[in-house]
């Protein structure tokens, strides 16, 4: 008794397979990249909601995407190294210890607040004081107990989340299917 078995297909198989897999970093390189840019943009977006006053642009132009694409792993999302921009993403103080972190159980580590308020000097604040009273000199000065996180780089990335793993397993799967 004997068994033949049409093996012809197979050399075709392994060329696509072949050709997938040469491919296939480009391919998710380029599509985190258009996920993160899609990301940060969303968060640039975000900046100015929620009562957030620091409004000259710094904060929304110091938003970068991110990218990292390891053998194990892909992270993609956005990031700012402008002090002034992480404050008002986690907030600061008491307020913000008050109110919380949405996004703390996806970081490395706790936020870490000041207990307590502290005193600044300000510049505009006294020009303000000086205006409305004759005796605004050295009335520049402003105590606070922080801010509220405002969340605009993490409520970005878990707006987008399932839209840019689709996004990413659709621009893998684009040469399987054909």
């Amino acid at each position: 008794m004997k068994v033949e078995v049409d093996a012809s297909g197979l050399a075709r198989l392994e060329a696509k397979l072949e050709r997938l897999a040469s491919g296939m970093d480009e391919r998710l390189t380029q599509a985190v990249k258009q996920s993160a840019a899609r990301i940060t943009g969303t968060a640039k977006g975000l900046v100015y909601q929620n009562g957030l006053r620091y409004v000259d642009g710094m904060i929304r132009d110091s938003l970068q995407p991110v990218v990292n694409v390891e053998p194990d792993k892909v992270e993609v999302g956005v990031e700012t190294h402008l002090d002034v921009a992480v404050y008002h993403e986690l907030g600061t103080g008491p307020v913000g210890t008050a109110a919380g972190y949405p996004g703390e159980a996806y970081l490395d580590q706790p936020v870490s607040r000041r207990s307590t308020g502290w005193t600044y000097y300000s510049e505009d604040v006294a020009a303000q004081r000086a205006e409305a009273d004759s005796d605004g000199e050295g009335k520049g000065f402003v105590y606070t107990r922080g801010v509220p996180p405002k969340a605009f780089m993490h409520n970005a990335l878990m707006q987008r989340r399932e839209k840019e793993a689709i996004a990413i397993q659709k621009a893998l799967m684009e040469d399987v299917e054909t």
